[in-house]
């Protein structure tokens, strides 16, 4: 597949090179010819149409020629001599072959046709004023010139008839000659016409091109449609070859689709097939990638069935999360549900009857062999390197659901409270999940779906993402997202006015949600990064939008996922728009919750926890859960390496040391993004035993924050003294602290 591989550009303009190409559009490219038309002023037409003229004329001559010769040839003088001038029937018997009667006729001519050329021309150049005067009533470009045509033809078969006419004798006669040629003028202007839209359905060429298909190379490039806009109906055996050569040739397949969307309307039916068989090349060459799949929609009698999507889209999530995953065993999982929906995917192709679906089975079976290849070298490298048992843990991204379900502990206390809100507000707060960075917000919201019920449609929008930060590119992708959930395509109007815009997006949510049978949740993931990049931007505006929309419906919730209370985002304030927030805060796991994370992730997990090795783990990660799945993930590793089954401290204290080399993430988010200047001198008070200064309201509200987010906790009883108040809940967090925050400092001078 070359990518460089493109249709002629010449094939979209709609101006013409020459007048000759022009007069050519006449019979091969209305379209053109029409859009052509749009672009010129009322001036350029009439003088555009004269050029044209010339060519006009130039058959006109060629017919002149031709109607003379066929005199000659059939030797009319002689036939019908009451026609004819004295001169002509006394000196016609004396001219002997075909060839000295036509030079005989030529002379003759010249002495007469010159005055009836010169009326000929004036009144057709009189008749393409009229007609060009009556563009104003929408006769178009394409008729006039069409009109001019067959006009030409009566005038150019008069103009050659005329010059031999009797001018001398029975007068009744001459009349009836005039009439007699006039005649036979307008038949065969009359036949031309009928002949024209004859062949405007270009139905003379479906048997040449039936019979060229077996012997002439088929193509892209080389076809019917790139020559003539007036084929109404498909050519036999020519679309299959143009499909054909488009699964293979997918870039020039996409030009030509264009180039039929934009000027071959009766081949719509054959644009949307190649669509089709154009995203089926997409799949075909580029094997297990999310990012150049393609959901058809909209492609009328070809559209795909609504299962057949409703799959490809399942496709598409699955592969952007097998692509990000790290873990080799996780890798594997998600691959196998590739393989799973790539195998429904062509059961559907198999019973699906159009033409198309072949296309696609290529392409579905191309994948399946590439990930069955793929499947086997990971499960052999997994076997290589984690003989004791899988590594299941996830250190660096969210849980996603599906194949890693098991991983994903607790929470059942906030979806109770989550259901509880909505289902018995009678107007449903802006909901608020908090909690600090790395410990499950993500996975939490990944996993809403699926917790909630079917009584709810999730649609996250990670506020991190490039697309996100400017409003109208988030409003757009919040249009994608809902269009693909709710299964409808409609657009939103997007506006330079961020209200008008607003109140489009507003309409779209209303029109679209209010009859639905669950509730739409539109997550924003990270919502500082809204705040920053969207609410600072357009200061008051859309919160006063947001809550004046909550306000009114109960639909469609909004829910925000971040670090910080509503109560630390100003400028504008959050917490005055919304005093009624409702706050989920997501904390680290209990102790429970973390033992069955380490000691039974998963029903084929092959290590073995004493209570006091577990306890130790849970010691060091006090439930943080991303520091746990690390630590445990460390602790699998040195069991692979080691062969060793059973987990003991020594491993435990191995697996500790490397986390920060694994995932220092939460660490650094902490100290760099969390902390200013007066939480960390509480922290390094803390670190180094000294009693936290409290003498400002600074200092006060820093140790404040610390507490309330859960970084550090009051110590009471035998634990405290007179300088020692407060610790890091976290050790690994103390461990980093001590051994690293200097490190990080130093980076961001």
């Amino acid at each position: 597949m070359v990518q460089e591989d493109r249709l002629d550009p010449h094939y979209f303009s709609t101006t013409p090179r020459s007048s000759w190409e022009l007069f050519k559009w006449i019979f091969t490219e209305p379209i053109k010819l029409d859009k052509f038309d749009d672009s010129l002023s009322r001036i350029d037409s009439f003088f555009l149409s004269f050029k044209t003229y010339i060519w006009i004329f130039l058959f006109s001559f060629i017919l002149f020629t031709v109607s003379t010769f066929l005199i000659a040839f059939f030797d009319i003088p002689n036939l019908y001599f009451w026609f004819f001038n004295n001169e002509i029937q006394n000196s016609w018997e004396n001219h002997i072959s075909i060839y000295d009667k036509f030079l005989f006729l030529l002379e003759m001519e010249k002495k007469t046709m010159n005055i009836y050329m010169l009326i000929y021309l004036f009144i057709l150049f009189i008749i393409s004023y009229i007609l060009q005067f009556a563009k104003s009533v929408y006769l178009g470009t394409n008729f006039i010139l069409v009109l001019l045509f067959s006009l030409s033809i009566i005038f150019g078969y008069i103009s050659s008839s005329i010059s031999f006419i009797n001018f001398v004798g029975n007068y009744d006669v001459h009349i009836l000659s005039i009439i007699f040629n006039y005649m036979i003028g307008f038949i065969i202007s009359i036949f031309f016409l009928l002949f024209y839209y004859f062949i405007f359905l270009k139905l003379y060429f479906y048997i040449y091109y039936f019979v060229s298909n077996f012997f002439v190379n088929i193509n892209l490039r080389n076809n019917l449609y790139l020559n003539s806009g007036y084929i109404s109906f498909s050519i036999l055996h020519l679309e299959k070859k143009i499909a054909d050569d488009s699964f293979f040739r997918p870039y020039l397949s996409a030009d030509f689709m264009f180039f039929l969307f934009e000027f071959r309307p009766y081949q719509r039916k054959l644009a949307f097939y190649l669509a089709n068989t154009f995203h089926a090349s997409i799949l075909y060459h580029y094997t297990l990638s999310s990012d150049y799949i393609e959901i058809p929609k909209n492609y009328e009698k070809n559209q795909p069935t609504e299962n057949f999507t409703n799959t490809l889209k399942i496709l598409k999530d699955e592969l952007e999360k097998y692509q990000i995953q790290t873990n080799i065993h996780n890798k594997v999982a998600s691959l196998k549900e590739v393989i799973k929906i790539l195998k429904n995917l062509e059961q559907q192709m198999l019973i699906e009857k159009r033409g198309w679906s072949e296309y696609y089975l290529k392409a579905i079976r191309a994948n399946l062999n590439e990930a069955n290849a793929r499947l086997e070298n990971l499960e052999l490298e997994a076997k290589k390197h984690e003989p004791i048992t899988a590594n299941i843990y996830e250190t660096g991204n969210p849980l996603s659901p599906n194949y890693q379900n098991q991983l994903f502990k607790g929470r059942k206390d906030l979806i109770d409270r989550l259901s509880n809100i909505i289902y018995t507000s009678q107007q449903i707060p802006l909901l608020l999940i908090q909690g600090q960075r790395r410990v499950g917000k993500t996975s939490l919201i990944n996993y809403l779906e699926q917790l909630l019920g079917s009584g709810f449609k999730i649609v996250k929008i990670d506020m991190q993402s490039p697309s996100n930060k400017e409003f109208n590119l988030l409003i757009q992708n919040i249009n994608q997202k809902l269009n693909e959930k709710l299964g409808i395509d409609e657009t939103i109007e997007i506006n330079d006015n961020t209200l008008y815009t607003w109140i489009a997006f507003e309409n779209y949510l209303i029109k679209y949600t209010k009859e639905l049978n669950y509730k739409i949740i539109i997550a924003f993931d990270e919502y500082e990064a809204f705040h920053k990049n969207i609410v600072k931007k357009h200061k008051d505006d859309i919160l006063a939008n947001m809550r004046s929309f909550i306000q009114s419906q109960n639909q469609v919730i909004f829910l925000f996922a971040g670090m910080l209370r509503i109560s630390d985002l100003t400028s504008p304030n959050w917490d005055e728009y919304f005093p009624q927030a409702q706050r989920l805060k997501v904390d680290y796991l209990s102790k429970e919750e973390s033992y069955e994370l380490i000691t039974h992730p998963v029903d084929d997990f092959n290590l073995v926890y004493s209570d006091d090795v577990a306890d130790e783990v849970y010691r060091w990660t006090m439930g943080h859960p991303q520091l746990l799945q690390t630590i445990c993930s460390n602790i699998v590793t040195i069991a692979n390496q080691t062969n060793q089954k059973r987990v003991n401290k020594e491993m435990v204290e191995k697996a500790k040391d490397e986390v920060f080399e694994v995932n220092e993430m939460p660490m650094t988010i902490f100290w760099r993004e969390f902390c200013g200047d007066a939480e960390r001198e509480v922290i390094e008070q803390i670190l180094a035993n000294q009693t936290i200064t409290q003498e400002s309201k600074e200092q006060r509200r820093a140790l404040a924050r610390l507490v309330d987010y859960g970084f550090i906790m009051r110590l009471f009883g035998a634990e405290a003294s007179d300088s020692v108040q407060y610790r890091i809940f976290v050790p690994l967090f103390k461990k980093w602290l001590i051994e690293r925050r200097d490190l990080i400092e130093i980076g961001n001078n």
